[in-house]
């Protein structure tokens, strides 16, 4: 008996401890880039961050490809309850040449677990943290790419700026040309600005800027910019430009699958683009047959919209009456007396793969808490045992 109760006690320290160290610490900066120069040296600083204000004591290290070229000002310190942040510092001396793309050092720092954590036991755990530091080696030659695209909202019937960044990630000065194509929510052109002959420096950015006339009609609109150097090596880039008026947007799928005897649901966002509010917005659901009978007809209950804001929506239809087959949705809203926006679905009734989906949950992190769910679920019922067996 005496055993199980200190099993149990050891088990509950290692999963208060393992909690409470998962944001022990931190460390800033997360990420250092520099640009390679041959034989160049400098120092770095990184602070640690004693998120919960405690004594401890902490490890220092370096690992990956460039650390050898790294030196710590100490691999080992102690951090006080009154010190928010410890600072610290590295060297870096970098050789005369390295292969082109990116290289990498991690600078880490792990806790100390305190001795006689628990007594007879030994159990710890150690938080640990890193911060990046990374040099970029540029290839050799022309080389060029689209840093990003700046664009400005308008209104509709309004001029629309576009900038382009585009900067020589090679050795040599680079002339580049290209356009750039302007297309609607339905893939539609809409025109093409042309992107004069252009030279960049070698490691500088250059902001080309261009104007759209603009268009009469609210939405969203594409933008793929199309660049070429060096002889026909191309580099492209997209981003998106909104136009704002009296328009609300549906944003949803447009196709989504539906298992018989199951009730669909239909997940959207309603986006005002207008800078107004408008009131009063109302709807309906039309549902058609493969033979474009209508089969149902449901209504949304009226809303408001805030100016420039957006609505989460789930709307849900009883299909499970319904026969197998393919359906066309419409959702169409009703606003500003008269004013109408649609978004069409294809619904597929019938048998679903079971079809593991990917998830944008971070992995590590997830297993992490269903670990720690599990240990927190086995040690209250191992408790509830031990207990039950004491009373008797």
């Amino acid at each position: 008996m005496m055993r199980l109760g200190k099993l149990l006690t050891i088990g509950l320290v290692f999963f208060f401890l393992l909690v409470s160290n998962v944001q022990a610490i931190g460390i800033t900066p997360a990420r250092v880039t520099v640009d390679f120069e041959p034989g160049m040296e400098g120092v770095k600083n990184f602070c640690v961050i004693n998120n919960q204000k405690k004594s401890m004591g902490v490890d220092l290290f370096v690992n990956g490809g460039l650390a050898e070229y790294i030196e710590l000002s100490a691999t080992r310190a102690t951090i006080n309850p009154a010190e928010y942040s410890k600072c610290f510092s590295y060297i870096y001396s970098l050789p005369d040449r390295m292969e082109p793309g990116t290289h990498e050092a991690r600078i880490g720092v792990t806790e100390i677990p305190p001795e006689n954590i628990f007594e007879g036991t030994g159990i710890s755990t150690r938080a640990s943290v890193l911060s990046q530091f990374r040099v970029f080696v540029p290839p050799e030659g022309s080389h060029i790419q689209i840093e990003r695209i700046l664009t400005s909202q308008a209104d509709v019937g309004h001029q629309v700026s576009i900038k382009l960044l585009v900067r020589s990630i090679g050795t040599e000065d680079t002339e580049f040309y290209g356009d750039v194509k302007i297309s609607d929510s339905n893939n539609v052109n809409l025109g093409t600005l042309s992107v004069p002959k252009t030279l960049v420096t070698a490691g500088a950015v250059k902001i080309v800027e261009l104007n759209w006339g603009g268009s009469t009609i609210p939405g969203r609109y594409s933008i793929l910019a199309s660049l070429t150097y060096d002889e026909g090596v191309e580099t492209t880039e997209t981003a998106e430009i909104k136009i704002g008026g009296e328009h609300v947007d549906i944003i949803a799928e447009d196709s989504m699958q539906v298992a018989l005897d199951d009730i669909s649901n239909f997940i959207l966002t309603v986006e005002n683009f207008w800078s107004e509010e408008i009131e009063d917005v109302s709807g309906r659901i039309v549902i058609q047959d493969s033979a474009g009978k209508t089969v149902e007809q449901l209504s949304i209950e009226s809303f408001d919209l805030k100016a420039l804001g957006t609505k989460n929506m789930n709307l849900f239809w009883d299909s499970r009456d319904a026969a197998e087959g393919e359906y066309l949705v419409t959702i169409v809203l009703d606003y500003l007396d008269g004013k109408v926006s649609t978004k069409k679905i294809t619904l597929s009734i019938g048998a679903v793969s079971a079809v593991a989906e990917s998830s944008s949950v971070d992995a590590p992190s997830q297993e992490l808490v269903a670990t720690l769910s599990l240990l927190l679920i086995v040690l209250v019922i191992l408790t509830i045992i031990y207990v039950a067996i004491r009373k008797k």
